[in-house]
Parts: structure tokens; sequence; C-alpha cells
């Protein structure tokens, strides 16, 4: 159990001596005159407790609050307090890894919006939030030179080392990246499992840890890693219209989609703005020509086409926001149904996909969808969670939040489309619910709480 806690730095709190109001120290377990080690994130200092009386708000002597590398220690800070043996914890202390930061009013560039909100959620929670890259970390000293919002800015100060780690480097591209690689590798060593959504995910292996699960094998497409033109070439004729994904790959992005007939020949789609550009080759020669760049770099899936359910002519999935709680317990967040533009065959949103409520377009989609919506929605509620252990168990990662898209044929029958293990939320929204966005960004705080073992009580 942990209580709340204001933290200052006071002169008149004495040396070495941390001033507790006398509620606190109660519900604490602790007396006048007993010697604890205060912990701020990974920093320890030795004080003796003074029980005094006023509100809930902890005292410290300017030299222990450097030593613990107290954010702007004549400022007043929420904390959250528990005890551990003949320790004072103090956090949680939640650090945002991301690959690089840039001085300026969004050091974070697309991802500043939802960090500044992270950042100042979890101070209204009693949570010391902030961002680091590999370049802030002081290893042998356990300090980051941390950065969090502070009035209309930014700010970068000396923190103790974080509780949790909750990773949001931006893209695969800077994810292979050796400095970034290398820190990621120290965090784990350094946190455990109080490290979550690492790594991005690859197809391939996603498609290996979910096809042996009897619960889920029966919504998986037909799914094999890439072995060559011979291979797609087969395929092509078994199935007759594949799908080519990077196994490696983010928002719709690489994609080919190659299809037989009508008649002789095949037609390559590739996307281009918001609609797929077509190319028709003639022979087997030809279409090894116009995909020699995929066949020679590897590394893709093959996907059999779905005959998707379509709205208003167009194809669209379901997007299922899932998260773990204060509580550590999976949860569905958010669900929406994603459109594809005029002449698309994807719906993400980055490339002009529209977001409306699931039920409108369950209602107005094609084939038996209507009939079967509330049949439907009663297998995507079950598939969600069964989805998520299965991924977090398989891979090995420890998972925080996991977003899933989801397909419906014409039949109703739910497909699993792709999972990502680092989605990126919106801060605003015009046609949505606040009260949803929000929720979005507090329930990441709220786990990483649970982690660093600080309950509320």
């Amino acid at each position: 159990m942990s209580i709340s806690l204001t933290v200052t730095a006071s002169p008149q709190a004495g040396r070495a001596v941390v001033a507790l109001p006398r509620a606190a120290a109660g519900i604490l377990g602790l007396r006048s005159g007993q010697s604890v080690r205060v912990q701020l994130g990974r920093r320890t200092a030795g004080a003796r407790v003074r029980v005094v009386a006023g509100e809930a708000e902890l005292r410290f002597p300017p030299g222990l609050a450097r030593t613990l590398a107290l954010p702007d220690p004549a400022r007043r800070l929420a904390l959250r307090a528990r005890r551990v043996r003949e320790r004072l914890h103090l956090g949680p202390v939640i650090g945002i890894f991301v690959e690089r930061a840039r001085p300026g009013p969004r050091p974070f560039g697309r991802m500043t919006p939802m960090i500044d909100q992270l950042c100042r959620l979890g101070r209204r929670r009693g949570y010391l939030v902030y961002a680091f890259t590999p370049a802030d970390v002081h290893w042998d000293r356990q300090r980051v030179l941390g950065w969090y919002p502070q009035g209309d800015g930014w700010v970068r100060r000396p923190l103790p080392f974080p509780d949790v780690v909750y990773d949001r480097v931006a893209s695969r591209t800077a994810a292979r990246q050796p400095a970034v690689r290398l820190a990621q590798a120290r965090l784990l060593q350094e946190v455990g499992h109080r490290y979550f959504n690492r790594r991005f995910f690859d197809k391939w292996e996603v498609h290996r840890v979910l096809r042996g699960d009897p619960r889920l094998a029966p919504h998986l497409p037909p799914t094999e890693r890439l072995a060559g033109p011979g291979h797609l070439e087969r395929r092509l004729r078994d199935w007759g219209r594949v799908w080519i994904k990077p196994s490696g790959g983010s928002l719709g992005r690489g994609i080919v989609v190659v299809r037989r007939g009508p008649g002789t020949g095949v037609t390559i789609l590739r996307p281009a703005g918001p609609g797929w550009r077509a190319r028709r080759v003639r022979s087997a020669a030809a279409l090894r020509r116009a995909l020699a760049g995929i066949l020679r770099r590897g590394d893709y899936v093959l996907q059999a086409e779905l005959d998707l359910a379509r709205f208003q002519g167009r194809p669209f999935d379901i997007r299922v926001l899932m998260q773990r709680t204060g509580s550590g317990r999976w949860r569905r967040t958010k669900v929406y149904a994603r459109v594809a533009p005029p002449g698309g065959l994807t719906a993400n949103i980055a490339q002009g996909g529209r977001g409306l409520p699931l039920g409108t377009v369950l209602a107005g989609a094609s084939g038996e969808v209507p009939a079967r919506r509330d049949q439907i929605l009663q297998t995507l509620r079950r598939l969600c969670w069964d989805l998520v252990e299965a991924l977090e168990q398989g891979t090995g990662e420890r998972l925080g939040e996991v977003a899933l898209d989801l397909g419906v044929d014409g039949r109703g029958h739910v497909w699993f489309i792709e999972a990502n293990s680092k989605p990126v939320r919106a801060v605003e929204t015009v046609t949505g619910s606040m009260q949803v966005v929000r929720r979005a960004l507090e329930r990441p705080l709220a786990y990483a709480a649970h982690l660093a073992g600080f309950r509320s009580g």
C-alpha cells in the first residue's frame, strides 16, 4: 500500500532528518528517531524520521534532496510513499525511453504531445514521469538527465534512475541503432520485468506464436515466410491473391499485393498516396523482375488475401487497444472501425483511413455482417484477451499495451491481421471521447506504478 505526500526541500527539516506528518507516519508504521533509508528511484540516502504536526508534507534538508536528485527542490512535488522494511520508498519514478531528443518546443518530434501529456498526467497522480534517451543515462551514478514539461516548455534536469521504464522508441529504424539497442539491453538488466513494451513485433514471429494456440489458429489467415520467387509463384497459383508484407513493417508501409487474372498475367498493386498503383505483367520472368528488390532482400511474409466485408464499398478493419491497468489486468480501452479511403486497400489512418464507430460500420457492412453483429462482438471480446495473453507468453516480452487489428469477412468470421506493440495515441479528438483518450494515456502510467509496487490504499 502507498499514500500520497507532498515532498519539498526545507532548511528547517534538520540535517539528515525527514519531517513526516503524524498521520502519514502512523500509516507507514514509522516513529520519531527511527533510522530509515529514503529511496527515490534507484538512489538512496540515510536519514532519521521526525514526526511533526501538519498536513501530508514530507520535508527534506536540501543536502538530502540533492543526494536523491529530487527535481526542482524548491518546488512542491506530489509523490507516493510506501514502506519496504527499513526503507521509505518514494515514487514511482517512471522513465519514458525514446531514441533521441533535441532542444526546442518539440524535443521528441511527433511523439512530443503524447509524452507531454504522460508527464503531466503522472504529476497529477503523484508519479515522477520524465523522458530520456540513451545519451542521457549516467549508468555508474544511477542518474538520468531527464526531460519533463514545465510551463510552456521543456526542462532537462538530473533525476533519479527510474523504477520502471516504458519504451516509446518511435520507429523500427531507430530501434536498430546500436546506441538504442545497447541502452535497451542495459535497461533490461537494471530493471528486469519493470521494463515494458521494449521492442516492436515481427510479423513472422507473431504468426509462429499464435498458430500453435487452438483458440487462435482458426482466426489466422494462411501465412508463410517468403522463401524466394518460386515460393511466391506457387502460392499465387494456390491462393490466387497474395499479400507480401515486410516482416518488420508498420503502418501498411512496404506492402505489395499480387493477383492472378483475369485471363493471363498478374496484377501488381503498390501503395501510391491514398490509393494504389497497378502494374500488369504477363510472365513469371516479368513478375520476378518487377519484384526483384523484395525477392533479394527477403524477410517478408506471404499472406492469402482475405475477402473482407466492406462499408460503403470500401474495406475496413477493427482497431482494438488493449492495456493493462493499475491492477495488472488486461482491459479493452478503445475499439473502433477504420475505413479505407476511396481506392484504398488498407485502412491505416496514416494512409488516409478514417476512424468510425464500430457499431455504425457493422450495421452498414456488406454480406452477413449486420445480421451477425452480436456474434461478431462476442468473438471480438474473447479473441482480444486470448491474443494479448498468447503474445506476451509466446514472445517472452513484458507488455503493458497492444493494439490489435482485426478483420471481418462477408460471412461474419473474425480474422487477426496484425499486432502493434507501440501504438501512437492522440491527445485530443474531434469525433471521439476525450474520456477514452485520457484513459488510454493514464493506463500505462497506472500499470507502471503497479510494477513499481505503488498501489493506492
